[in-house]
Protein backbone atom coordinates (compact mmCIF):
# COMPACT_ATOMS: atom_id res chain seq x y z
CA UNK A 1 0.00 0.00 0.00
CA UNK A 2 1.50 4.04 -1.05
CA UNK A 3 2.42 5.58 1.92
CA UNK A 4 0.25 8.63 0.66
CA UNK A 5 -3.07 8.15 -1.41
CA UNK A 6 -5.08 11.29 -2.43
CA UNK A 7 -8.28 10.63 -2.64
CA UNK A 8 -12.28 12.82 -3.30
CA UNK A 9 -12.42 13.17 0.02
CA UNK A 10 -9.14 15.03 0.58
CA UNK A 11 -9.92 17.22 -2.89
CA UNK A 12 -12.77 20.09 -3.23
CA UNK A 13 -12.02 19.33 -7.23
CA UNK A 14 -11.98 16.58 -8.56
CA UNK A 15 -10.42 15.66 -12.28
CA UNK A 16 -10.44 17.38 -15.04
CA UNK A 17 -9.23 19.95 -12.28
CA UNK A 18 -5.37 19.68 -11.61
CA UNK A 19 -6.22 19.89 -7.37
CA UNK A 20 -5.56 16.61 -7.13
CA UNK A 21 -1.88 16.23 -8.97
CA UNK A 22 -1.42 19.37 -7.42
CA UNK A 23 -2.05 18.40 -3.62
CA UNK A 24 -0.32 14.87 -4.79
CA UNK A 25 2.83 16.66 -5.48
CA UNK A 26 2.35 18.93 -1.92
CA UNK A 27 2.52 16.13 -0.32
CA UNK A 28 5.62 14.38 -1.79
CA UNK A 29 7.12 17.58 -1.83
CA UNK A 30 8.21 17.65 -5.37
CA UNK A 31 7.38 19.68 -8.28
CA UNK A 32 4.34 19.31 -10.39
CA UNK A 33 7.17 19.15 -12.88
CA UNK A 34 8.66 16.19 -11.78
CA UNK A 35 6.01 14.00 -11.43
CA UNK A 36 4.60 11.77 -13.95
CA UNK A 37 0.72 11.24 -14.10
CA UNK A 38 -0.37 7.52 -15.50
CA UNK A 39 -4.20 7.80 -16.58
CA UNK A 40 -6.70 5.95 -18.65
CA UNK A 41 -8.93 8.80 -18.70
CA UNK A 42 -9.46 12.26 -20.55
CA UNK A 43 -10.46 13.62 -17.46
CA UNK A 44 -7.30 12.54 -15.90
CA UNK A 45 -4.91 13.40 -18.72
CA UNK A 46 -6.69 16.78 -18.80
CA UNK A 47 -5.97 16.88 -14.70
CA UNK A 48 -2.45 16.27 -15.06
CA UNK A 49 -1.45 18.11 -18.05
CA UNK A 50 -2.97 21.60 -16.30
CA UNK A 51 -1.09 20.68 -13.04
CA UNK A 52 2.05 20.83 -15.13
CA UNK A 53 3.04 17.05 -14.91
CA UNK A 54 4.07 15.12 -17.71
CA UNK A 55 1.17 12.35 -18.57
CA UNK A 56 1.78 8.65 -19.60
CA UNK A 57 -1.98 7.40 -20.93
CA UNK A 58 -3.31 4.06 -21.90
CA UNK A 59 -6.01 3.11 -24.15
CA UNK A 60 -7.16 0.79 -22.11
CA UNK A 61 -10.15 2.60 -21.76
CA UNK A 62 -10.38 5.66 -24.09
CA UNK A 63 -9.32 6.20 -27.50
CA UNK A 64 -6.29 7.93 -28.87
CA UNK A 65 -7.89 11.39 -30.03
CA UNK A 66 -9.82 11.27 -26.43
CA UNK A 67 -6.36 11.36 -24.64
CA UNK A 68 -4.88 14.11 -26.44
CA UNK A 69 -3.88 15.99 -23.06
CA UNK A 70 -1.13 13.32 -22.58
CA UNK A 71 2.05 13.69 -23.64
CA UNK A 72 2.49 10.06 -24.61
CA UNK A 73 0.25 7.43 -25.20
CA UNK A 74 0.89 3.51 -24.77
CA UNK A 75 -1.49 0.84 -25.70
CA UNK A 76 -0.54 -1.07 -22.68
CA UNK A 77 1.23 -0.89 -19.11
CA UNK A 78 2.55 -4.11 -19.83
CA UNK A 79 4.32 -2.40 -22.24
CA UNK A 80 6.30 0.03 -19.67
CA UNK A 81 9.32 -1.07 -18.29
CA UNK A 82 10.25 1.70 -14.93
CA UNK A 83 13.63 1.75 -13.33
CA UNK A 84 14.69 3.38 -10.60
CA UNK A 85 18.04 5.15 -10.82
CA UNK A 86 20.63 4.79 -8.03
CA UNK A 87 21.35 7.50 -5.41
CA UNK A 88 17.63 8.43 -5.13
CA UNK A 89 18.38 10.06 -8.49
CA UNK A 90 14.71 9.21 -10.09
CA UNK A 91 13.54 6.97 -12.32
CA UNK A 92 13.92 5.87 -15.98
CA UNK A 93 11.05 4.93 -18.11
CA UNK A 94 11.06 2.92 -21.63
CA UNK A 95 8.22 2.64 -24.09
CA UNK A 96 7.37 2.91 -27.41
CA UNK A 97 4.47 5.61 -27.78
CA UNK A 98 1.13 4.54 -29.97
CA UNK A 99 1.53 6.88 -33.23
CA UNK A 100 -1.23 9.58 -33.24
CA UNK A 101 -2.56 10.95 -36.41
CA UNK A 102 -1.54 14.09 -38.50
Amino acid sequence: MPEHIVTADVVTNGKPHPEPYLKGAKILGVSPADCIVIEDSTSGAKAGHVAGCKVLATTFSHTIDQLAAADWIVESLAEVKISVLPEDEGLELEFTPVKRGS
